[in-house]
Parts: C-alpha cells; structure tokens; sequence
C-alpha cells in the first residue's frame, strides 16, 4: 500500500504521480456518488503492475455515523486523517476527500503526517485550526496546491478533484 511507498521515501515526481492516480479514481468515484470519508495511506493499494486502488469505500457510511454520534464515544479510525469538517461531526463530502488528498500530498513529499502527536486531540485541533504545513525549501512549488486541498474552509477548497488535476496541469506540477 501506499504506506510502504512513504517509508521507502518518494522524490516529488512520484509524489505528483501517485496524487494524480489517486485523484483520478476518486474523480471516477465521485462521478458514481461515493465519497470515500476514509482516504488514508493503508486505503491505497498498488498492483503488481503499478496501478492504484483505492479500498475501503464502504466504511465511509459507518464512519460518518460513528463521528456524528459523539456521545457515544465511538471513533473508528485515527483523526490523522480526518477533514475539519468530520471532525466537527459534519458529514464527509467531496471536499473532505479533497482535503485528504492534502494529507497525502504532504506525507508523499515529507515522509510525515501533517499534523503528528501522540495526542489526539492535538491533532484534531491543528486540523482544525493550525496553519496548512509549510512544506520544505525542496518544494516550494507544491505550496499553492497543498495550500488549496487543506484549505480549512470548504469554500476555500477545490470543490471538484477534477479542479486539483486542472490546477495541477495549469500549474505544470504534472510531470
């Protein structure tokens, strides 16, 4: 999985590569009405044959009912991956996966998650509220598109991943 990628370290060309096939199935994705919710690195597989699958499309539904339900105490999965807007019990979106694919972004070329601590509430606050990560002097270049998938406004953000991919193209971030 895309995990495995991470730990090896990737150089930003394969970094751009991969988020271009990730959008590109979550665009597939969301023309058919799935919202993913869960987008993380372990929900990326590749293929032998270099290809991407995204995995783990139904537990976006189960997912959505255990954030809303606070009061039962219930999280199903790491606020290292978790939109503002889930965090604050809303439902996921397109955006939500578009601000996922931030994450990713930023993970593929640091080898970090964006926002770390073993304090969890920590990092459900700096999603919420700490500035989009900086990313290293190596990648300034990626700094408008990160800027725009983890914008923490939803207005803010693309609101289609086909606007990431022409952003991307207009950019010349596509390699």
């Amino acid at each position: 999985d895309l995990r495995n990628l991470i730990a090896q370290g990737m150089v930003a060309d394969d970094a751009i590569k991969a988020l271009l096939r990730i959008a590109s199935g979550l665009k597939a994705a969301h023309a058919k009405g799935f919202v993913h919710g869960d987008l993380r690195p372990a929900n990326v597989m590749i293929r032998e044959d270099g290809s991407f699958a995204l995995v783990d499309f139904a537990l976006a539904k189960v997912v959505e009912y255990a954030i809303a339900e606070g009061e039962s105490g219930v999280m199903l999965r790491t606020p290292d991956y978790l939109s503002p807007e889930m965090i604050n019990g809303q439902a996921a979106d397109i955006r939500s996966d578009i601000y996922t694919l931030g994450l990713l972004l930023h993970e593929m070329l640091t080898g970090k998650k964006a926002y770390d601590s073993p304090d969890l509430s920590k990092v459900m606050m700096d999603h919420l509220n700490a500035p989009v990560p900086t990313l290293p002097e190596a990648h300034p270049k990626f700094q408008p598109l990160l800027d725009k998938l983890m914008a923490k406004k939803l207005d803010d953000r693309f609101s289609s991943v086909g606007d990431v991919i022409s952003f991307m193209s207009e950019a010349k971030l596509q390699s």
